[in-house]
């Protein structure tokens, strides 16, 4: 079987979301023929190698289709990385060899469309990883106003999920999200977002990266992922400031985003010496500066989880540290981090709540590190790759055979 993969970010970019599609695209690999259309890279300091690129030891064929590449920073310059790569994927996706299965991921907007067009071009089986539900996501934070546009753009990519053989979510909120959307609710398929427990270890606090930023003697809080406008870290701040009777904590965040400038001018104005802004650090070596946190921060604004999922989270279990998570009280991932006992869950926004728990942690280290250990026994039982991507073959082989004239009426 030929699958055909989209989604604007892959590796060597340094999105979630791209680290994510390669681990699906590499384990499909070893049963199945796989492309995947990928865009230029535009998260951290990477560049695309020559296209097309076979993956030395998996069968994935990598094409890096022509689409800019600005830094994502301006919001302007975001659309055009995702008109150009949509542009770019519907077009190479014409000429790539027949495939018969067609996986949309939902990055950027208007992929689920672009994935239902070329699926019909090559009479292949739809099938769309809803991760985050847009333009609903770019509405809630302001990237794009409610109004006309919005409203089509929501209304082409209704239509087209609702074309689907088979939506995949991460949780059940966004399931529910998917079915008030109007897919079928035998269409929808919850499958959690994971970890590779292999690469993301456990590593010694005292190492090359805490060494070189000097935070080896340190209670470092981290925030380590997109800077985006999803997680309001500005409004965190505050805690460097309520935390400065404690002379060593201090706050890192590491990581690149639309909202990094406004970051370093308010640590700028607030003089902020115990807050370190620091960029992404790269997938071989990342496991080690996640080893120099002692918590880990996981915000969402209020109102998000039933549109997206923080995948960071599965990344921190892996890592072997608590989590203080800011969630809606809905959101079935603050069950996740209760009944794991790795962590806390604060309302979003409840700066006060999150400095409670930093200062518990604090003073109950042993607390602290059995904490991290249930996270990371739960990555290894329940969200590593290896368990999780396999759950994504076992459904693909129920839809391969499925023509699209079957699926491409709803009542």
């Amino acid at each position: 079987m030929h699958i055909l993969v989209l989604n604007q970010y892959f590796r060597p970019d340094q999105a979630a979301s791209a680290q994510r599609i390669t681990d699906l695209a590499e384990d499909l690999a070893r049963r199945h023929a796989v492309t995947a259309l990928a865009g230029r890279p535009s998260y951290g300091r990477v560049k695309a190698p020559p296209h097309p690129e076979p993956a030395p030891d998996r069968a994935v064929r990598v094409w890096y289709v022509p689409s800019t590449a600005f830094v994502r920073y301006r919001t302007w310059k975001r659309i055009l990385n995702y008109v150009t790569y949509l542009a770019g994927a519907l077009v190479a996706g014409l000429f790539v060899s027949r495939a018969d299965v067609v996986i949309a991921a939902s990055d950027p907007p208007l992929l689920s469309v672009v994935g239902l067009w070329l699926s019909y071009a090559h009479r292949a089986t739809f099938v769309h990883l809803m991760w985050d539900v847009q333009p609903e996501v770019a509405v809630s934070v302001g990237l794009l106003r409610s109004g006309r546009l919005s409203r089509v753009l929501s209304n082409l990519n209704r239509r087209a999920i609702r074309h689907a053989a088979c939506v995949i979510v991460p949780t059940a909120a966004i399931a529910r999200t998917a079915i008030d959307l109007g897919v079928l609710p035998e269409r929808v398929h919850t499958i959690p977002h994971w970890e590779d427990i292999d690469v993301v270890g456990v590593r010694p606090k005292k190492n090359a990266f805490s060494r070189e930023h000097d935070l080896e003697n340190r209670f470092v809080v981290m925030y380590a992922g997109n800077h985006g406008l999803t997680q309001e870290l500005d409004r965190y701040l505050d805690l460097a400031v309520r935390l400065r009777d404690l002379d060593d904590v201090t706050m890192v965040f590491v990581g690149e985003g639309a909202a990094k400038s406004a970051l370093q001018a308010r640590v700028a104005d607030l003089g902020l010496t115990t807050v370190r802004l620091l960029p992404y650090e790269p997938r071989e070596t990342m496991a080690y500066s996640l080893a120099a946190a002692d918590v880990f921060l996981a915000p969402v604004a209020a109102g998000l989880t039933r549109f997206m999922l923080p995948s960071k989270i599965f990344t921190i279990l892996a890592s072997g540290r608590p989590l203080i998570a800011a969630l809606d009280a809905s959101s079935d991932l603050c069950d996740l981090v209760r009944r794991c006992q790795c962590g806390f869950v604060v309302e979003p926004g409840d700066v006060s709540g999150m400095e409670e728990h930093i200062r518990w942690l604090h003073r109950h280290p042993d607390a602290c590190r059995a904490m991290g250990e249930r996270g990371r026994t739960a990555a290894e039982t329940r969200y590593a790759r290896s368990i999780v991507t396999p759950q994504f073959m076992d459904l693909l082989r129920r839809f391969e055979s499925i023509p699209v004239a079957a699926v491409s009426r709803v009542p």
